[in-house]
């Protein structure tokens, strides 16, 4: 049984605020509202903090969808009696500039290092009559066009166009905002829908240098 001098059991004892004067009954009721007070500031801290979150993502949304690039890849063809022509074009339809990485290009299911081993693989021509800009490693602003490869050399344009014809023949590409929020395309899959990606492959020897 507890000593009733000691501390311990004054502890135990419940306040009576009968017997307490009128003073010291406002002094406890302004230390059970301060209490209420500081519970209802951690409250609001906390609801504030939240907002502020919550806030700060759509910020970042808002400002990551403002800068969303979109390259597209097409092949521009022309084939008549008289004459024909192909061409590479890239262009930036989005909202932002497109860093662009790498380039590949698969050509019968094989990589293809450079335009002397593209015109190889279509069967021969001149690389004179190619024209190229390069692509990889470069800066695509919104509304920008870039034609990376073209030739109007209609023997050779024939050919390049029989060889994308090929279902084995592909491109393969990446590029990232300035956020660096990377996508990439493989036309095997589809030329319309990127694949996030947290960064763009090192695509190694397998790369085409344009």
């Amino acid at each position: 049984m507890a000593d009733p001098s000691s501390p311990e059991a004054d502890s135990d004892v419940p306040i009576d605020t009968s017997r307490m004067t009128s003073v010291e009954r406002s002094f406890v009721r302004m230390a059970l509202w301060q209490n209420v007070l500081a519970l209802v500031g951690i409250v609001v801290g906390v609801i504030a903090l939240y907002a502020a979150i919550t806030e700060s993502a759509a910020v970042r949304q808002q400002t990551a969808a403002s800068v969303w690039p979109f390259l597209q890849f097409s092949i521009q063809d022309h084939d008549s009696a008289e004459s024909a022509s192909f061409a590479f074009q890239f262009a930036n339809v989005g909202v932002g500039p497109a860093r662009v990485a790498q380039l590949q290009l698969l050509a019968a299911g094989e990589p293809i290092a450079d335009l002397e081993g593209l015109i190889e693989a279509a069967g021969g021509g001149e690389l004179a009559s190619l024209s190229r800009n390069y692509i990889s490693y470069r800066v695509v602003s919104p509304g920008e066009t870039i034609e990376a490869l073209s030739t109007h050399d209609a023997a050779l344009a024939r050919k390049l166009q029989q060889l994308v014809a090929n279902p084995e023949s592909a491109v393969r590409f990446c590029y990232c905002s300035i956020f660096d929020a990377c996508w990439e395309v493989d036309s095997r899959v589809s030329l319309h829908h990127p694949a996030p990606v947290p960064e763009c492959p090192d695509y190694g020897e397998d790369r085409f240098a344009l």
